[in-house]
């Protein structure tokens, strides 16, 4: 099945948004992961 430019510039679009979203969601509990590392070292 022959995809046309369009349609394989569009789902590699949404490949590409999907990734975005997961190394956002994974940068964002990261972050917490480490804040809170910090915050239980500051309350000891």
């Amino acid at each position: 099945m022959m995809q046309t430019k369009y349609e394989q510039q569009n789902s590699l679009g949404n490949s590409l948004n999907i990734i975005d979203t997961l190394v956002k969601q994974v940068v964002s509990a990261e972050i917490e992961a480490i804040s809170a590392a910090y915050l239980i070292q500051a309350n000891q």
